[in-house]
């Protein structure tokens, strides 16, 4: 892990009530970019975001890694992951949308993967 005064490294698994407590009470009242980094299935990376979204302040995101994976457009075997679970997410979640000018170079791993919280 990179070793930076900004960085605070909380081990254990991210959809953990306890590792999301200790993540919260890190964070306190400051801002976070939340980045949910890992290739998992749908409901893993749903348990995710619920955990973590609360964090983000307007204007600020959730990075949903990996979409990427169930044929889009690689790793058509992998089952419903991270893409899927991002459609779910911005049907339930109206203050995030999809910001695809975070894409502007067209090569990404997380294609509608980068959520805006904008209200």
């Amino acid at each position: 892990m990179p070793a930076h005064p900004r960085i605070d490294v909380v081990d254990g698994r991210a959809d953990s009530p306890d590792v999301a407590a200790r993540v919260r009470d890190a964070v306190g009242d400051g801002r976070a970019l939340v980045v949910l980094g890992r290739m998992v299935d749908q409901p893993t990376t749903v348990r995710e975001f619920e955990a973590y979204s609360s964090l983000v302040p307007v204007g600020s995101y959730v990075v949903v890694a990996d979409t990427i994976v169930n044929g889009h457009p690689v790793w058509t075997g992998f089952g419903n992951g991270p893409a899927e679970a991002v459609k779910q997410l911005l049907t339930r979640h109206g203050e995030f949308v999809s910001d695809p000018l975070m894409e502007k170079y067209s090569l990404s791993f997380n294609p509608g993967g980068f959520l805006l919280r904008s209200r």
